[in-house]
């Protein structure tokens, strides 16, 4: 691939209305470099996780081939680390990701490596679906993809020359993003479990004392979060919440659990606001009572 610098390539062709070499030779020229490029990412990247001996630089196995790893920072190096050569790796890498991280995320594998890279995250209780399994993977190769351009290619991050497979090096790369990306899927879990919560709720099938659901086929949230039970539970809550709030009420959830599933990264409520908000329920609950014997 050194036809580029090949000045005799722009010499004038001596029959007339002949194009210059380099026009003639340039789509060959590129297609080949493209099927350079696919076998040497081919050697790069396997098409499963690497051996154990892989996995540490330095000596025995892992030397040799990182041979092929160090052709391929070269060839990156002289493309700029943002051309043709790290658009068709981007490419490679987030197919090779998704396919190890996201088994090593159903398995749970990738919890411990967390942990060995001093990014600890618990599994989820309930565990992740296989829908947010996919989601957590693709988020997870996404970041790491960024992490690997910032530190292991634009900052010297990545050296094959000392025997670091890029396999390896990438897979780092992913692992050390994980905590962040998790963070991230169990909060939108929460806030659909809040949207779908709100929507679905059916205050007939709600498991709760008979005497209570009485009041509660009589209770209309929306004048209750506008009355005297919206001016109680007002302090630092918005109405959605002290709706969501309720709705955990009825279902049985403790106060503290509640605490837990309403706070997120963008919005973080207190233990005090919704024991105030579960005080103004009861008082609400019992002035309906009362109202209803009155006009037993």
């Amino acid at each position: 691939m050194t036809f580029e610098k090949d000045h005799a390539l722009d010499r004038p062709p001596r029959g007339r209305g002949l194009p210059l070499l380099r026009q003639v030779v340039a789509p060959v020229a590129e297609t080949r470099r493209r099927s350079e490029l696919q076998e040497l990412f081919d050697l790069v990247l396997p098409g499963k996780p690497a051996p154990e001996d892989e996995l540490w630089m330095g000596h025995g196995p892992a030397r040799p081939m990182s041979i092929p790893d160090l052709e391929l920072l070269c060839a990156l190096e002289a493309d700029g680390f943002d051309g043709l050569v790290w658009s068709e790796l981007e490419n490679r890498l987030a197919g090779y990701g998704v396919g190890v991280i996201g088994a090593w995320v159903g398995t749970g594998e990738i919890y411990r490596r967390a942990t060995e890279k001093g990014r600890p995250v618990r599994p989820p209780r309930p565990p992740f679906s296989r829908d947010e399994q996919i989601e957590l993977a693709y988020e997870t190769v996404g970041a790491g993809i960024r992490l690997f351009q910032e530190q292991g290619l634009q900052d010297d991050g990545w050296r094959p020359d000392r025997g670091a497979r890029l396999s390896t090096y990438f897979l780092g790369s992913c692992v050390l993003c994980f905590a962040n990306a998790c963070r991230k899927q169990l909060s939108a879990r929460r806030r659909a479990e809040h949207d779908v919560f709100v929507a679905e709720f059916d205050w007939h099938e709600a498991s709760v004392p008979s005497a209570e659901r009485v009041a509660l086929a009589r209770m209309d949230v929306e004048a209750a979060l506008t009355g005297k039970l919206g001016k109680a539970a007002k302090p630092g809550v918005p109405p959605d919440v002290a709706r969501v709030v309720l709705n955990y009420l009825v279902l049985g959830y403790d106060a503290t659990t509640i605490v837990e599933l309403i706070n997120s990264e963008t919005a973080t409520y207190t233990l005090k606001a919704v024991r105030g908000i579960r005080t103004a329920y009861r008082a609400y609950i019992k002035e309906q009572r009362r109202e209803g014997g009155r006009h037993a």
